[in-house]
C-alpha cells in the first residue's frame, strides 16, 4: 500500500525474469485497488525471454488515500521491480 492523495494515478509495473530461463517457472496474479489486472502472468513468456523488460501501465482511481497493489503467487514467488 502506498499513501497518496485522492485522485487518478497512472501506475507502471516494470518486470524482467532474471532468474528462470523458461516458461512455466514463475506465474502470479496482480491486483490494484482490489481489481485483478494481470492473471497468471508469466514474465518470461510475456517479455519473450530471459532478462528482457516487461512494462505494464494501469490507471487507478484512489478514493481512500491509499493505492493498493497486491501480488499473489501461483507458481514460485512473485516478482516486481519499481523505479
Amino acid at each position: 500500500e502506498f499513501d497518496c492523495p485522492e485522485g487518478v494515478y497512472e501506475t507502471t509495473l516494470l518486470k524482467a525474469e532474471t532468474y528462470w530461463n523458461g516458461t512455466g517457472s514463475r506465474h502470479f496474479n496482480v491486483s490494484m485497488q482490489d481489481q485483478l489486472v494481470l492473471v497468471n502472468l508469466g514474465i518470461f513468456l510475456a517479455a519473450s525471454g530471459h532478462n528482457l523488460p516487461l512494462r505494464r501501465v494501469f490507471t487507478n482511481c484512489v478514493t481512500n488515500a491509499q493505492l493498493r497493489i497486491f501480488f499473489a503467487a501461483i507458481v514460485d514467488n512473485t516478482r516486481f521491480s519499481r523505479v
